[in-house]
């Protein structure tokens, strides 16, 4: 059971992420969508994509494993922190590399991030390695989900959030 929700989870969490990258073109009048959606070409936007998914799965994650296991929304949190750790660390350095960014490859560093990151949630679970309480866990995830939301509306001023398309932070 545990293989085939995993597996699922990397589907879904992958193909709306590259859902929500569209979905605020659509709705460019709806705050709640910001909150879900990329707003603009940034890394940090696109954290988001990953983020927003895997997030909302960790608690179907819950629902579904729950009597099965003690330590899953502190698996899919180390999960989700992989993944948000190592967009960022692929991303540049291999544009770093290049010396210029390749659409095919950020793709699949997203695609491969999130896949490493569900692989650790595997692992964690199945294992039934715990360091922290689901109570801890469940804090974890919710401030993410704030800093998302939060920096959504007020953007810092660091490269992390700057839009290469256009020079610009926050909002289109």
């Amino acid at each position: 059971m545990l293989y085939i929700v995993i597996l699922l989870s990397m589907l879904f969490a992958n193909i709306f992420g590259v859902l929500f990258h569209y979905t605020h073109t659509v709705y460019t009048k709806s705050l709640m969508i910001h909150v879900f959606s990329a707003i603009n070409e940034s890394t940090w936007e696109h954290l988001k994509l990953a983020f927003i998914p895997m997030f909302f799965l960790s608690f179907v994650h819950h629902f579904i494993l729950r009597n099965e296991y003690t330590n899953i929304l502190e698996s899919n949190l180390y999960g989700i922190l992989l993944t948000l750790l190592l967009i960022p660390i692929l991303y540049y350095s291999i544009r770093h590399f290049l010396k210029r960014e390749v659409v095919f490859i950020s793709i699949l560093i997203f695609i491969l991030s999130v896949i490493l990151g569900y692989l650790l949630t595997y692992f964690f679970l199945d294992m039934g390695i715990s360091f922290l309480n689901e109570s801890v866990s469940l804090v974890g995830l919710i401030i993410l989900f704030l800093l998302f939301a939060f920096f959504t509306f007020y953007t810092p001023k660091i490269f992390l959030f700057k839009d290469p398309v256009t020079g610009g932070y926050g909002h289109r």
